[in-house]
């Protein structure tokens, strides 16, 4: 697996049109974003959305959607399929661990990237689909 050199890859929180981007991409990975799903969430917590930049090309995105103290959801674990295999998406959640403000919620819905959440050391109560995790 190819990995990044050391400052190759910037991750950072997204600005409100780059939560947009990350909804496209889902959408074309065939997910179902609501059409007013960025909005909502960005309202909910601008400070959840991390993406990954190489060059100043977006290459890579999560979420960490904190609802209150309690409860956050973990989502948009996405990496273009031309750069996968290359880290991009275990340093998204690396900076989204770093991020989680505390106090750490107790609960953490998570859609793909359950097992993110529990690296994470949180209790994951429900996938995206509905499943008990």
């Amino acid at each position: 697996m190819k990995r990044f050199p050391d400052g190759m890859l910037n991750v950072r929180t997204m600005d409100r049109n780059e939560v947009q981007l990350a909804i496209d991409w889902a959408a074309a990975e065939g997910w179902n974003p609501g059409i007013h799903d960025a909005e909502c969430f960005y309202f909910a917590d601008p400070h959840g959305f991390f993406l990954a930049d190489y060059e100043g090309q977006p290459v890579g995105c999560v979420s960490a959607v904190r609802y209150d103290n309690t409860f956050a959801f973990v989502g948009l674990y996405l990496v273009k399929p031309e750069f996968r295999g290359q880290g991009i998406g275990s340093n998204c959640c690396v900076m989204t661990a770093r991020c989680f403000r505390l106090p750490v919620p107790s609960f953490c819905g998570a859609g793909s990237v359950s097992p993110a959440a529990r690296h994470w050391g949180l209790p994951v109560v429900k996938d995206y689909w509905g499943m008990v995790s």
